[in-house]
């Protein structure tokens, strides 16, 4: 649960308001033309995953949030003195605004639509040129483009929407790369007839900082532990994703958060990871590799098939994982190449 702290004039306005119990006069003491009836503080526990909560509220000025954090006794001031883009998660919204491709994108906007089957409920919006990732307006999350190439796509699968909230991530702020090996993962999942958990998610994968660089801090990366593999060879990074981004709206909440925590993200689940079930240990079982000798340097190869780069951009194969609304998913037979002939 996460706390919130509100400025409001009626707290009967906001659902599930509690008095703030601390001293907040500090914060609310204006000094000199103090107002005669200064906003009441109140405080909300929420989940961390409901960012638009309160979209409505804010957007209407009935409350003003003064701080966010997992101590609900932990209040500071206001951000009242500081620039807005003082305001804004480091790293982010001060090395990337929208590139010049974003003005062809805009362009193009229904085509791209078509192209990765974005429908009703959900719909694709071009950032403004002094908008970033942090900012999405309501409703809306920021993801980037190189997640749609890498096999993201909407309804998203309610199972990246649990790896999001467990570990409190914003989609934006995790490497493309990572985005494939979640859809890989499911691919492997769904061939394997295995429901994919969290534990095994968590047993494969531990989640890691992305050195700042001149890029900014704020992005994370899922690395694969020793010695599995859950797609084949991926590219490294592009590094200039992070100006090719979008936003997309849907009117229900997202049940993720959809902007940066200001905690950071939950750690914790890179340790005391519980044991696998036969079903799970099944699954890590086959994505484990072998190590060979090739020209003098060990080199992880793995068993069995897993997804290449290019079947995470395959409609068809999507579909059929039930990763992509293109087409209608089944358990068909269907040779997504030659070399790779699947039963479903």
């Amino acid at each position: 649960m996460v706390s919130v702290a509100f400025e409001c004039m009626d707290p009967a306005k906001v659902l599930d308001a509690l008095p703030y119990s601390s001293d907040g006069s500090s914060v609310l003491s204006g000094g000199e033309g103090e107002l005669d009836n200064p906003p009441h503080l109140v405080t909300i526990a929420r989940p961390r995953a409901v960012r638009s909560y309160l979209d409505d509220l804010l957007d209407n000025q009935v409350v003003r949030v003064m701080e966010e954090s997992n101590e609900s006794n932990n209040l500071t001031a206001s951000t009242g003195g500081r620039s807005e883009e003082d305001n804004l998660p480091k790293g982010i919204a001060h090395f990337h605004n929208r590139g010049p491709f974003m003005d062809f994108l805009s362009e193009n906007l229904r085509f791209l639509e078509s192209s990765y089957f974005i429908r009703h409920p959900y719909a694709l919006y071009i950032p403004e040129p002094v908008e970033t990732v942090c900012t999405p307006p309501t409703g809306c999350i920021a993801i980037y483009k190189a997640y749609l190439e890498v096999g993201l796509r909407f309804p998203i699968d309610p199972f990246i929407t649990e790896v999001l909230d467990s570990y409190g991530l914003a989609l934006c702020q995790l490497m493309p790369n990572s985005v494939g090996s979640m859809v890989g993962f499911l691919a492997i999942c769904k061939m394997m007839g295995t429901r994919p958990s969290l534990i095994l998610w968590r047993n494969m994968m531990k989640l890691v900082v992305v050195s700042s660089r001149s890029n900014g801090e704020g992005w994370w990366s899922f690395q694969v532990r020793f010695p599995y593999k859950v797609v084949g060879t991926m590219p490294s990074n592009n590094h200039h994703f992070r100006t090719e981004f979008l936003y997309v709206y849907r009117a229900e909440p997202w049940d993720f958060p959809v902007v940066h925590l200001a905690e950071g993200p939950n750690l914790g689940m890179n340790r005391s990871v519980p044991p696998m079930s036969k079903e799970e240990a099944r699954v890590a079982i086959y994505c484990q590799c072998l190590t060979i000798l090739e020209r003098g340097d060990k080199k992880q190869v793995p068993q069995y098939w897993n997804p290449a780069v290019d079947d995470l951009s395959n409609e068809h194969f999507l579909s059929i994982m039930g990763l992509s609304p293109a087409y209608p998913s089944g358990r068909n037979f269907v040779c997504l190449r030659p070399s790779t002939c699947l039963y479903f």
